[in-house]
């Protein structure tokens, strides 16, 4: 993000200046449904083929796509106290999740001198994180069910803003989680369990938990685009309607060729990574 791209290595992160890129078509859908207007989502339109994922010259009618990029050269490495899971792009900042509990922010708008925070602490590993660029705000929930409130605008102002009770049944079922407005729907696998959140001003002062979403088949992925929720089930992509106040419905399903190992929503279009497939 940001024009970087980052490698995260056990205990550091090397920072690379951005990749050259392709940028796949995605055709008109052949099941129907809106291609990507963002309106009717009752049927789920997908691309006319799925890209393969190789690194050779096999691809694009035997042009190797990476032919001519130049070896990257890092801008620099932040290392950190202990091994780190994962990082999720924060605006102009990098979240780093540690292997154990707890995360720390990185500037990056100097990224050949990025700057880290110090560590706040959670119950546990954190498993996932959403955040509100608009609002400067990390949500996030970790392997105890336990949710989180961070201000995660500026390291200064890097802090735990909330923190809720866990969640009963949560601890050690969280799959991931993805965030529709102030609610969090928290994926268990069996099951996705609303939470909305109450703000004092701009700080969240409180929250509910909604009825759980009982799925018929457990889910493995869950993202949110375009006002829809969509869960990936082995190999079937499902969207749902979340109202903030209502019954979810579901809005169409579309079955995929393999299992799905990966779940991306941008607006109204979803990229699925399929074992075996590809994109």
């Amino acid at each position: 993000g940001g024009g970087l791209t980052g490698v995260l290595v056990d205990t550091a992160l090397l920072l690379y200046p951005g990749c050259s890129r392709r940028d796949y078509s995605f055709g008109e859908g052949v099941n129907g449904g809106a291609k990507d207007a963002g309106v009717d989502r009752t049927g789920i339109a997908t691309s006319d083929s799925s890209v393969a994922l190789d690194t050779g010259a096999a691809s694009d009618a035997g042009v190797n796509p990476f032919a001519g990029i130049a070896a990257a050269k890092a801008l620099a490495k932040v290392d950190f106290a202990r091994a780190v899971a994962s990082t999720v792009m924060a605006g102009d900042n990098a979240l780093a999740l540690f292997a154990d509990q707890g995360l720390v922010l990185i500037d990056l708008s100097d990224p050949t001198v990025p700057v880290q925070s110090p560590a706040l602490a959670t119950d546990g590993k954190v498993i996932s994180v959403e955040y509100d660029e608009e609002e400067g705000l990390a949500y996030a929930v970790d392997q105890t069910g336990k949710l989180y409130v961070f201000s995660a605008r500026s390291i200064e102002g890097f802090s735990k803003l909330y923190e809720r009770a866990v969640l009963p049944g949560l601890t050690n079922k969280v799959l991931g989680m993805a965030r529709l407005g102030t609610t969090l729907h928290v994926l268990t696998g069996d099951s996705v369990v609303p939470v909305r959140f109450v703000f004092t001003g701009d700080v969240p002062t409180g929250s509910t938990v909604g009825t759980p979403l009982t799925l018929s088949s457990p889910a493995t992925h869950i993202a949110a685009g375009g006002g829809a929720l969509y869960l990936a089930l082995q190999n079937l992509l499902q969207a749902w309607s979340v109202p903030a106040n209502g019954v979810a419905t579901k809005l169409g399903e579309h079955a995929l060729s393999a299992e799905a190992r990966a779940l991306l929503a941008k607006g109204s279009k979803v990229l699925v990574g399929v074992a075996t497939e590809g994109l």
